[in-house]
């Protein structure tokens, strides 16, 4: 699996999406998630490149995808609920155990 063809995939859908003024939408928060779990992947394979920590960037990531979906008003779907529990999890990596719970709190409410 090609995940960094898939990152530049993902990566230009989001840019032609900026481009015809969709971002504030629910389409644009899921490509937002599939490039943070793109990080995640390659954080798991070790696949650095040289670069910041890809934990770091899939956090990002998720953050701005809930931004995003917020704005749509779509934290309120399973969507949100997926994303949600995915920035948790990206938090908790990190040591953020504090912003996971209240993130799994917002999720559940």
């Amino acid at each position: 699996f090609d995940i960094r063809g898939a990152l530049r995939e993902f990566l230009e859908v989001k840019r032609q999406l900026s481009l015809q003024g969709m971002m504030d939408t629910v389409e644009s928060a899921g490509v937002t998630m599939k490039i943070a779990q793109c990080y995640d992947v390659m954080t798991r394979f070790n696949d650095t490149d040289n670069r910041k920590d890809p934990k770091f960037i899939a956090l990002r990531h998720y953050e701005e995808a809930a931004r995003l979906l917020k704005n749509a008003n779509g934290l309120q779907t399973l969507a949100g609920l997926r994303l949600m529990t995915k920035l948790a999890s990206a938090q908790i990596v990190l040591g953020l155990s504090d912003e996971a719970v209240a993130n799994f709190r917002r999720a559940i409410n």
